[in-house]
């Protein structure tokens, strides 16, 4: 099976500028944004995305080893008759791979040169980046070649590694004692490093290297409206799974439902896209080491959103706000009650929350994701009931009163959400006491909710007035 003639392969011609928006704005998006998406979403995450990626991550791994990709995905060796396509499946796989990497290397090197003295020609680092995208398309596209091996009903795609009670006491028992908590600032924030940049679709894109002081690293892009002179800035935080960078798509970029003029900083959240560690798919790490999961996302996140927002201030005099989907509106909420003790430069003006929920405990034992990947059981393997979860709320969830006032605040939820259980949203807005006119409610469920956007933009443009101070 060459490369060339995978079933998976897109048209050369398939990428970023390849712009869904005017079908979301038009009829189709009316009839997309409805519950039937969620259902669907739902049953094809669960059956076919999530345990794919099981098998794709375990690919990383093994790379063309037959006999360490089956350990590494828990899998009988296939028939004599599939043994062939898997051999060819982990080749492909591999090579793929490969040509990320060897792309990934050269974007490094061309956006965070050395010497930035001297400017990159802006057509070389468009042609860079398209290539860094389109080779980590293909590579995540991978995953399609081992639908034919999904073992059965059985195989969640999610290798858990559940810490049990006392293990999540001695990893952060003294962290929770000492003064700030869990969450507290470093002393030092993350240094932030622009790359170089070029201009397209009337921005300047650039990308933010956050450096941490233990070595670690974060990324994040930057679309600039070209001839706005101190921009409004909002950094948007994506959802469980959404790797925007390494899909080279265009749905689900926040530029596109926010206004032109805005400034638009999106980072990559810990376990996802170069965040991600080897053998896992993007997000993984986050459920399958819940309630750890959550606190480690939010510990690395935290510190890289405050950099964000003060270097978000010293480039612009405007406001900065902070919106988030799904998993990006449950580290958005938490931090927000975090920085009522941050300096101001980080704290956000407005707060944008979409498909939420303010328990995320309930969120993983008892939404329909939660269902789908059965962390509940998970849990209870590892010895948790639900008396000893219950203490760990306070460090997950939006408990206090947020740094900025409640009709700063704009939620937009799902009348029908039971992956973000729509109830749970509703309980948030009324404890903080958001304004009537700042909580949209559709009759759309958690998926169906984003996408409404496009046809139906008010939350956003509530957002947008709040932002501007015109609330």
């Amino acid at each position: 099976m060459s490369d060339r003639r995978r079933a998976f392969r897109f048209p050369p011609d398939w990428s970023a500028g390849l712009d869904p928006t005017p079908l979301l704005r038009g009829p189709v998006g009316d009839l997309l944004a409805r519950p039937w998406l969620d259902r669907v979403s739902i049953h094809s995450i669960g059956k076919y995305l999530i345990p794919t990626s099981r098998l794709w991550a375990a690919a990383e791994l093994a790379g063309p080893d037959l006999t360490r990709f089956l350990a590494e995905a828990g899998l009988d060796r296939p028939s004599a008759g599939k043994l062939g396509l898997l051999r060819q499946a982990l080749a492909i796989t591999a090579r793929m791979a490969r040509r990320y990497q060897k792309a990934e290397t050269a974007w490094r090197a061309a956006f965070f040169a050395t010497d930035a003295s001297l400017p990159a020609d802006p057509a070389v680092l468009k042609a860079v980046q398209t290539r860094r995208v389109k080779t980590a398309r293909d590579w995540m596209a991978c995953r399609a070649l081992f639908l034919p091996f999904l073992p059965g009903d059985g195989f969640l795609g999610v290798r858990y590694e559940t810490p049990g009670p006392q293990e999540m006491s001695d990893r952060f028992g003294a962290l929770i004692a000492r003064e700030g908590g869990l969450y507290a600032l470093p002393e030092r924030l993350p240094g932030i490093v622009e790359s170089q940049a070029y201009e397209a679709d009337g921005r300047r894109w650039s990308w933010i290297r956050l450096d941490h002081g233990d070595g670690g690293t974060g990324w994040a892009r930057v679309g600039t409206p070209l001839g706005v002179e101190n921009p409004l800035t909002v950094i948007s935080l994506h959802g469980l799974a959404m790797e925007m960078e390494m899909w080279n798509s265009r749905l689900g970029q926040a530029e596109d439902v926010l206004d032109p003029s805005i400034r638009v900083i999106q980072p990559e959240a810990p376990f996802h896209s170069r965040n991600r560690e080897p053998g896992t798919w993007g997000g993984e790490a986050f459920i399958a080491t819940l309630p750890a999961g959550a606190i480690s996302l939010f510990r690395k996140a935290f510190p890289e959103i405050a950099a964000l927002m003060a270097w978000a201030r010293q480039t612009s005099s405007a406001p900065v706000g902070l919106a988030g989907v799904s998993m990006g509106a449950l580290t958005a909420q938490r931090l927000s009650v975090e920085a009522v003790s941050w300096p101001q430069p980080c704290r956000p003006d407005a707060l944008f929350l979409a498909s939420t929920s303010e328990d995320l405990l309930e969120i993983a034992t008892e939404g329909a994701l939660g269902r789908v990947f059965a962390i509940h059981t998970a849990a209870e393997r590892a010895g948790w009931t639900p008396e000893l979860l219950a203490r760990w709320s306070p460090h997950l969830d939006p408990v206090g009163e947020p740094c900025l006032a409640a009709d700063r605040i704009v939620l937009a939820l799902g009348a029908v959400d039971d992956v973000t259980p729509f109830d749970g949203g509703t309980k948030l807005a009324r404890r903080w006491q958001v304004p009537e006119e700042n909580v949209f409610v559709r009759k759309v469920g958690h998926f169906s909710a984003p996408v409404s956007f496009y046809r139906h933009p008010e939350p956003v443009k509530r957002f947008e007035a709040v932002l501007r101070g015109q609330g």
